[in-house]
């Protein structure tokens, strides 16, 4: 089972965060649904996703979106992603 905790930071603190659970084990190729998902939770713009975010979460456990990864103005400095 997966579980991604997804938090919302402003200026160094966390805003908002989830912990999203998909009955699945982790997977590459759905990693845009797992983030699509959590962003409708969260009642944010789904961001615009890089291999670079895919590797960093693989090898790091974690990768974090900002401003600039978002088509749309987001209310928040970033969108934290780990594998909880």
């Amino acid at each position: 089972m997966l579980k991604i905790w997804a938090k919302l930071l402003v200026n160094h603190r966390v805003k908002k965060g989830i912990i999203f659970e998909a009955g699945e084990e982790y997977s590459a190729g759905n990693f845009f649904k797992y983030i699509e998902a959590i962003c409708t939770i969260l009642k944010n713009p789904t961001p615009v996703i890089l291999k670079k975010h895919i590797n960093e979460f693989e090898n790091f456990n974690t990768t974090k979106f900002t401003a600039v990864d978002f088509v749309e103005e987001i209310n928040f400095d970033k969108l934290v992603i780990e594998n909880a």
